[in-house]
Parts: structure tokens; sequence; C-alpha cells
């Protein structure tokens, strides 16, 4: 599946549940990143981003820096985006 439809299914999802903001985009693969974390911090530094949520099913990212993982909602790969998983977001971008 193409990523803009992705990206668009995943923002209705959000906006029915009166979540705002716009799912802009994707972590893409890193061939020289040896793992999920390093994929994630070289984006975040890449793009010089300051308000984010990482959303994500991969335990490892447990191991992120506390400033990071504050930010983490790691969801089950196999009940995917829950109420709970909402409520922790909701609580990540003050609301």
């Amino acid at each position: 599946m193409e990523l803009s439809k992705v990206s668009t299914q995943f923002n209705q999802i959000f906006k029915n549940r009166d979540i705002n903001g716009l799912i802009t985009g994707y972590i893409p693969v890193y061939d020289d990143s040896k793992n999920r974390i390093e994929e994630i911090m070289k984006f975040i530094t890449e793009r010089e981003i300051d308000e984010f949520i990482i959303i994500d099913d991969d335990h490892s990212l447990n191991s992120l820096e506390k400033e990071h993982k504050s930010k983490l909602v790691l969801t089950n790969q196999m009940i995917g985006f829950n109420e709970e998983n909402l409520k922790l977001a909701l609580e990540i971008i003050g609301r």
C-alpha cells in the first residue's frame, strides 16, 4: 500500500478520535542504520524535529533515551493502536 494512502487512513482514524494533528510522513528505512532506534534518532536529527510522538510496536524502543522514550506510545503488534494508546498519546501532546 502506498504511503500517501496509509497517511490518509491514519489521519482519518485520528480525526475520528478528535486528534487534530496530521501525520505527514513516516520514518524511512535507512540502509546505514543498525536498528529502529538509530532510524528514529536519525530522522529526528535530520529534520530538527522538536515536537513528535513515536507510535510503534517495536519493543526495542524501550531502550530509547529518557527524553525520547517519554514521547513513545508502544503498541501491541497483534492489537494495534487502541484506546489505552490513545489516552497515552493525548497525555503526551498535553490534551
